[in-house]
């Protein structure tokens, strides 16, 4: 897109503007799977605690802590895709300001897909925010 945009004589300015964004999206992907990967872990050390875990009542206590623990990240990466969706959203009206209206539409795509994963996220992470089924709609 970089060497695209050096061919149609973008400013290098919104170039590097634009890298640095995409490099820094690059890094939040990258962080997620990172996350994903812990949580899974986490999961597959719980699921063997629980098979040696000779009483009942302590594998009660521990599902009851990772599920609170699960709840919290997953509000934590609700309010992350949030805070992004809002910056995007910001940076969509400079776009079309400038008239790169195809950088808009990039974007748009990305708060959809941000909003969507909300939407979907929102009964596990056990958020009930006013006016955020309407947001979402």
């Amino acid at each position: 897109a970089a060497h695209l945009g050096r061919c149609l004589q973008v400013d290098p300015r919104a170039l590097a503007e634009d890298e640095a964004k995409a490099h820094a999206l690059e890094e939040r992907g990258e962080e997620s799977r990172k996350i994903d990967g812990i949580l899974k872990s986490c999961e597959e050390e719980l699921m063997q605690l629980c098979e040696i875990c000779p009483l009942k009542s302590e594998v009660g206590s521990i599902i009851c802590v990772w599920e609170a623990a699960s709840t919290e990240i997953l509000q934590r990466h609700v309010a992350a895709l949030a805070e992004d969706a809002s910056i995007w959203e910001r940076q969509i009206e400079w776009f079309v300001q400038h008239k790169r209206y195809s950088n808009a539409e990039d974007l748009l795509r990305l708060v959809a897909a941000n909003t969507s994963e909300i939407q979907q996220l929102l009964p596990a992470a056990q958020l009930t925010v006013p006016g955020t089924e309407a947001r979402l709609a």
